[in-house]
């Protein structure tokens, strides 16, 4: 371990400054009739020259610090390095500015004034580039002195390079102010007395500790647990945030401080070495916090060095640089940085934990509230006690219970059916009796986990509980590794344990959901499976091979395990190797496809299965991120569910493709038979193909008509329309196919030159060679409504190239937006281009996939080969999410077949690749 000179005493700073030659010792007293003496020239020298010396010394420990982290100075080490070298230059600099103030001023600052450290400098908790709270405290009689006190230090300070939180009270103000703001009275708590007179700053704690003592400190506790939760609200409310505040969010530095801040007004005790002696935290908890709190502060204390300035949140990119700073390496299946957040997330658990406990007793322990459990308190089944809303085993009970791991099961099992927590008085005690039950046999214990799991109502807090307690990882050992696991990308939010607990968390909400989730999930009889089969999804992550693969087997070893049938057992193994699959045809693949629907079908098997595939598909999806479940999300997946369960019940709403179409066309008929020539309307009614007339509301439909109508003969028509809620522009495209070969391409190449980000693309080409083609983007221009200038400027860019007055080349030849991306945050790994070809889902189109880093114009590029290779798009499905993009496009040959041929599969997938490289090549150009 590095050792920092002067981290325990002030001797390297007085050192420094008598070798930097100032005429003062910065905690010598200092001559008062100096200022008297010194004329005002002589004085301002000398206060410049010592701010300037301030300044450089400043700098040079700051570095000195700073390369004593380097080579691995504890985080508590720095802090206190830090706070010694602040304390010589305020000491030294006070010194000065009270040189500088009138004799009788001066001579009032030992007895009539004080500076006092607040917050994290009063805590001696400062990082390198922490504002240094300071408060100026005086009598009222001083107020002259103090004020001109207070400007000078506070000027000099500024001017020596220190970023300053200040302030100038009296004792009536401290109190008035600590009584109105809690920010206040938690900083005073903590302040610390640095110089001027020690009985004012001494009278001062006094005071504010008289504020929260007997039943005040109820009503204190209470507003700041609200202040926290609020803070947790603004900066992460979960422990496991994708990019945490070290400081404040849940799990952060700012639970070290509750827990101090509590104490002190609880019990009177304000270090942690204190807390652990007077039995208020157990042995093990205080490991924890002291563990947890090196590793954050020494992370935070980092990410300030580097930054050169405050910097308390751990983005994308400091987390591979620290990653690679705490000693951490790529192993297969896990990144360095993988490895480094889950040992974060770990310690930032173990925080949120502790805190949790601590407070839960200190919120126990007044009187009126251990009066009130005990009026509460009744018996259950004579082996438990209700207390308080809280269930635990009847004292004589506990022995047992805590030895056991399939009566402990059973307690979570029982407090999971009434609704209520297990007493929080008992965890500790869990959680040390779990490590002692290595090699128990678990089989009855199971038996009761999976018998809990079949009854919703309250498990995701009873499995939270199992699962933040150890005892979850008893019963499936796979868990364990989850614990803290991150995948080191902008689509998940959450670690693989959180995500994981929230799937149960999502799925148990359907319970009372009004729409088919929810009827789906009442309806599953086997809720145990669909439980389990969420813990299991994604526990193959953090290894070299397929998640879903590896958990097949992860999946067969739990139904040994846990002693399930044969049948449920092959449930358990579809659900968890096959959790991505509906997900993948709702949102990838045409599902208005008979094939695929009945293909689907079969795979399912059974209603029940397909219930629970749906369910967990939406779990799945919901747990990923706070805005990933949208409702143009349910209604994707709740269609394929709806037609899926009509192949296998006929129990759903009819969804035959060629009924549903006539009834459609039925119905967009009547609409429009007033309006235009009948004999017009049938022909382009009944040209319409099936998927144009299932994927498109009938009000669009109606509309495509009506413009159809109107427009003349052999012309270009384009329509837009805005929707605020999306801030997506639809450009509908109306032409023949035979005006000009590679419409798609080029209609794309012109929205990509003009700025647009394609979102979506629908393309629909009728019997009769109508071309009605939809796309729906994102105007980067705008952050509302495009103006009606802009709508039909592009409008007519479009119609000029489809005939033939302007090329796309062109367009791109005169626009600095084609090949620019999405900025990826640095250090984030880049996905490779992947080109899959499809032969398998479709009996009419070859289906070609796209998987690449997203570019604007990327869409052109693609359209375009695939037109220069001899291929027709029937059908295009356009997904941009953050930096990636998937383009899913039916093709068939120019005779309208399927493309069969090895060679020539091989041939297009290498085209598309080449095309991609080039054009990320030539973008990458300056």
């Amino acid at each position: 371990m590095t050792r920092i000179p002067g981290i325990c005493h002030l001797s390297f700073i007085i050192c420094h400054f008598r070798a930097t030659s100032l005429p003062l010792d910065p905690l010598a007293p200092l001559p008062l009739k100096l200022a008297s003496e010194a004329s005002r020239k002589t004085m301002s020298d000398l206060v410049s020259s010592h701010i300037q010396d301030a300044r450089q010394y400043l700098m040079r420990r700051r570095a000195e610090i700073g390369q004593s982290h380097a080579a691995g100075a504890t985080g508590a080490q720095v802090a206190a390095a830090l706070t010694v070298m602040t304390d010589g230059m305020v000491t030294r600099l006070t010194h000065t500015a009270v040189a500088g103030l009138t004799k009788a001023d001066a001579s009032a600052f030992e007895s009539e004034m004080a500076l006092v450290a607040l917050g994290g400098y009063g805590r001696a908790e400062l990082s390198p580039f922490s504002d240094v709270d300071l408060m100026f405290l005086y009598r009222p009689g001083a107020r002259r002195g103090a004020e001109e006190l207070c400007n000078r230090l506070v000027r000099d300070l500024w001017d020596a390079g220190l970023v300053l939180g200040s302030s100038l009270r009296t004792l009536v103000e401290c109190v008035t102010l600590a009584r109105r703001d809690l920010s206040v009275h938690t900083a005073l708590l903590e302040g610390r007395h640095i110089l001027g007179s020690s009985w004012l700053t001494g009278e001062l704690r006094e005071r504010i500790e008289r504020l929260t003592r007997g039943r005040r400190a109820d009503r204190f506790v209470e507003v700041m647990l609200l202040e926290r939760a609020a803070e947790q609200a603004r900066f992460g409310s979960s422990a496991h945030l994708l990019e945490p505040n070290l400081k404040l969010s849940k799990g952060g530095l700012r639970e070290l401080h509750l827990i101090r801040w509590i104490a002190h007004v609880r019990y009177g005790v304000a270090g942690f070495d204190r807390l652990e002696q007077e039995r208020l935290l157990s042995a093990e908890d205080a490991a924890m916090l002291a563990e947890a709190r090196e590793f954050i502060l020494r992370a935070r204390n980092d990410l300030h060095f580097k930054a050169g300035r405050a910097q308390d949140v751990l983005t994308l990119h400091e987390q591979v640089r620290l990653a690679a700073a705490f000693g951490f390496r790529d192993r297969p299946g896990l990144l360095a940085v993988e490895q480094f957040m889950q040992r974060f997330y770990r310690h930032s658990s173990a925080l949120e934990e502790v805190a949790e406990r601590f407070v839960r007793r200190c919120r126990g322990s007044s009187l009126w509230r251990r009066l009130g459990r005990f009026l509460t308190q009744r018996r259950v089944n004579g082996q438990y006690v209700v207390t308080g809303g809280a269930l635990a085993p009847v004292p004589e009970a506990r022995p047992a219970v805590l030895s056991n791991l399939e009566r402990l099961v059973s307690l979570f099992s029982l407090a999971n059916q009434m609704g209520l927590e297990v007493d929080d008085s008992l965890w500790e005690q869990i959680r040390n009796a779990v490590s002692l039950l290595d090699g128990q046999d678990a089989t009855a214990a199971r038996r009761v986990f999976l018998a809990m799991l079949a009854t919703p109502g309250h498990l995701d807090s009873t499995v939270r509980r199992l699962a933040s307690l150890g005892v979850l990882e008893k019963l499936i050992p796979e868990f364990a590794h989850a614990r803290g696991l991150i995948q080191f990308n902008q689509y998940h939010k959450y670690t693989v344990d959180e995500h994981t607990l929230l799937c149960v968390a999502h799925a148990e909400a359907f319970q009372d959901d009004p729409g088919p989730l929810g009827h789906a999930y009442r309806g599953i009889h086997h809720k145990e499976i669909l439980h389990l089969a969420l813990i299991l999804h994604d526990l193959g992550k953090g290894f070299e091979d397929d998640h879903s693969a590896l958990g097949y087997d992860i999946a067969l070893r739990t139904a040994d395990r846990f002693g399930l049938e044969a049948h449920l057992r092959d449930i358990l193994v579809f659900l968890v190797r096959h959790h991505l699959l509906m997900a993948h045809l709702a949102f990838r693949r045409d599902t208005s496809d008979e094939q695929l629907l009945a293909r689907f079908a079969r795979q399912v098997g059974t209603p029940e299965v397909l219930k629970m595939l749906f369910v967990l598909t939406a779990a799945d999806i919901a747990s990923v991120g706070p805005e990933a479940w949208t409702t143009w999300k349910a209604d994707v997946l709740g269609g394929l569910y709806a037609r899926t369960m009509e192949k296998l019940t006929g129990d759903f709403p009819s969804l035959h493709p060629d009924e549903d179409a006539a009834a459609v066309r039925d119905q967009v008929f009547r609409a429009l038979a007033e309006e235009v020539r009948e004999d017009w309307l049938q022909e382009h009614i009944d040209s319409m193909t099936p998927h144009y007339l299932l994927s498109n509301p009938v009000e669009r439909i109606i509309e495509h008509l009506r413009t159809m109508y109107r427009a003349p003969a052999g012309d270009v028509q384009v329509t837009t329309a805005y929707h605020p809620s999306t801030r997506v522009t639809a450009y509908t495209v109306y032409t023949l196919d035979r005006i000009m070969p590679g419409l798609f391409s080029k209609i794309a190449g012109v929205l990509a030159a003009s700025g647009l980000q394609i979102l979506n693309a629908q393309i629909s080409t009728h019997q009769d060679g109508v071309v009605v083609d939809r796309f729906e983007a994102i105007d980067l221009d705008y952050e509302g409504e495009p103006p009606p200038a802009r709508l039909s400027g592009v409008s007519a860019t479009v119609r000029q190239v489809l005939l033939g007055q302007k090329t796309v080349e062109s367009l791109f030849s005169h626009s600095n937006r084609i090949g620019s991306r999405y900025q990826k945050p640095e250090g984030m790994p880049q996905e490779p281009t992947q080109i899959q070809i499809d032969n398998d889902t479709s009996e009419r189109f070859t289906i070609l996939e796209v998987f690449a880093n997203d570019r604007q114009g990327l869409l052109y590029v693609v359209a375009r080969t695939i037109f220069e290779l001899g291929l027709s798009v029937s059908l295009a499905k356009i997904t941009t999410s953050l930096d990636q993009v998937l383009d899913v496009f039916y093709v068939t040959d120019l005779s309208g077949k399927k493309v069969t041929r090895e060679r020539r599969l091989e041939e297009i997938r290498a085209r598309l690749a080449e095309s991609i490289e080039e054009f990320e090549a030539q973008s990458a150009q300056p």
